[in-house]
């Protein structure tokens, strides 16, 4: 197989598909920050961040779980978040009133679902497994906070391994097909590895808060396991001395 290296228009593909393959991981890793940072109420992705997202927050339940974490950017009114999650905590006081809870569902809190939520939380949704159209509905929603089901964590898995697993292969490809083999291999290792640290760590973290280290450690790997072959790729690309060799 000729190395198309030699010729420009090889080296512009390459070099934006090595672009296209970091804009995703770039991408990716600021959504993961703009949607997982607040969820602990303080700027910024931290450990705590981790363990409320994959082992729950006992001072939080499901439903205001979401809402200051991945739900949040779709308020049209972020000022309705406040108002919302105390609504929300009321179940667990002491002087909690079910009649005046209904109530105030039925009058302001459904319509602010219906605007902002119900797109995705109904039947056929993509949160179709947390429907909230009506009181009933929202039940399982309000109790405490202890992390996604296995069946939602079950299916968050499936979809980022899927898709983080296709940005592993695609790399370890480049990296085998144009770095030293060994180079290739530790570098591309790196992803694949941090690719299961980060899955496995949810639901390690899911049965215990402690293990939340391994969720950054896998992300830090992945980093590393993305950037640095591609960083290398692109030398490569555009090396003279690679090109005058072949």
């Amino acid at each position: 197989m000729p190395d198309i290296t030699r010729h420009f228009a090889g080296r512009l593909f390459l070099t934006a598909t090595s672009l296209a393959l970091l804009a995703g991981w770039l991408t990716a890793t600021v959504n993961l920050y703009l949607s997982q940072g607040p969820i602990d109420g303080e700027p910024g992705l931290s450990l705590r961040d981790v363990r409320y997202r994959f082992n729950g927050n006992r001072d939080q339940n499901r439903f205001t779980a979401m809402l200051n974490g991945t739900m949040f950017e779709n308020l049209e009114d972020p000022a309705d978040a406040p108002r919302l999650t105390e609504w929300a905590l009321r179940p667990g006081r002491p002087e909690f009133d079910r009649a005046a809870h209904e109530r105030d569902f039925e009058e302001w809190v459904f319509p602010i679902l219906d605007m902002d939520c119900l797109l995705c939380h109904e039947p056929g949704g993509k949160a179709g497994f947390a429907p909230m159209r009506n009181y009933a509905e929202m039940q399982p929603l309000l109790q405490v906070d202890r992390g996604p089901s296995v069946l939602a964590l079950a299916r968050l898995s499936h979809f980022h391994l899927i898709g983080m697993g296709s940005l592993v292969l695609l790399t370890g490809a480049l990296a085998f097909a144009f770095l030293p083999l060994q180079m290739a291999g530790i570098l591309a290792s790196l992803a694949a590895v941090g690719l299961l640290l980060d899955v496995g760590g949810w639901w390690a973290t899911r049965s215990v808060a402690w293990a939340a280290p391994m969720v950054v450690l896998g992300n830090v790997s992945f980093a590393l396991g993305i950037v640095l072959p591609h960083l290398a790729l692109l030398g490569r690309y555009w090396s003279r001395r690679d090109r005058e060799k072949t």
